[in-house]
């Protein structure tokens, strides 16, 4: 864990755990979920980073994870079984096991086939999940009535990066072809399709106003769009390698990526500066 400044305040190294694939972390800051090359998942507090939660029972490797706001729910998503899973912290007990494959839902769109779990995020009260599927799929779940709401198809091509706004309104999903695709899920309608990148965008996130979006992409480069117009707000470049994570703060300014040059940055919005 590094705070702004990029000093280190806490690591967590008490078990060998292997190459890590995911993180999250709660609204509140409270705690940090991650997942390793050892197929399990793991809970820490952030501030003295004590290990709260484990788990391997999704049998594959756990490329995806994510963390409600209040740090309740945690879930994890399978690219080798299609499962996703959600865990009550407050009473270390599963809450739903989501099987795509044998799941019926209604969807607005073609159903495609489906493929590996590859991102996955929650709204700010855990109530609605979205989940990306690489074979142009997003599907969102209803996680309080244990159910498929809807899924959306974009188009042909692969969807590697999600996210949902905090609300629960607006999913997005971010394309090989480097566009992004917002719908919203109560109308189940397209709101925009952003030309965002040239190269493959791996992940997007919304601010907690559901006025931008950010995205992270294999040119190196993050990205701001305005929702509503698609207008591009701001091009940020520094990395050496694919940005392949990006998140940002519930006061829209602050924004940070990680990269495959091993580097994670800070982005301040209103300053326009990045720093590493």
């Amino acid at each position: 864990v590094r705070n702004v400044d990029a000093k280190i305040s806490q690591s967590a190294k008490d078990e060998p755990m292997g190459s890590a694939y995911c993180c999250a972390m709660s609204a509140d800051g409270r705690y940090i979920v991650g997942t390793f090359e050892d197929r399990k998942l793991r809970v820490w507090t952030r501030r003295n980073m004590r290990k709260v939660f484990s788990q391997d029972s999704l049998r594959g490797l756990i490329r995806s994870c994510a963390m409600s706001g209040d740090g309740r729910l945690v879930i994890a998503g399978s690219m080798e079984n299609n499962l996703i899973r959600v865990w009550d912290l407050m009473f270390g007990r599963e809450l739903v096991t989501f099987n795509v494959t044998k799941t019926s839902h209604l969807h607005w769109g073609p159903t495609s086939s489906l493929d590996e779990v590859f991102r996955c995020d929650v709204n700010m009260d855990g109530s609605i999940l979205v989940s990306a599927f690489l074979l142009n799929t997003l599907h969102v779940w209803d996680v309080i009535n244990k159910r498929l709401l809807f899924s959306f198809e974009g188009k042909r091509g692969f969807v590697i990066g999600c996210a949902i706004s905090d609300d629960g309104k607006v999913v997005a999903g971010g394309y090989d072809d480097g566009t992004i695709r917002l719908w919203n899920t109560q109308t189940g309608k397209i709101i925009q399709t952003i030309q965002a990148h040239q190269e493959e965008i791996y992940a997007c996130a919304i601010n907690s106003d559901n006025r931008i979006i950010v995205t992270a992409s294999s040119d190196k480069t993050v990205k701001v769009f305005n929702i509503q117009t698609g207008a591009e707000i701001a091009t940020f470049s520094g990395h050496t390698d694919r940005v392949l994570g990006c998140d940002i703060d519930s006061t829209g300014q602050i924004i940070v990526s990680v990269s495959w040059d091993n580097t994670v940055c800070g982005i301040q919005l209103r300053r326009n500066v990045l720093q590493c």
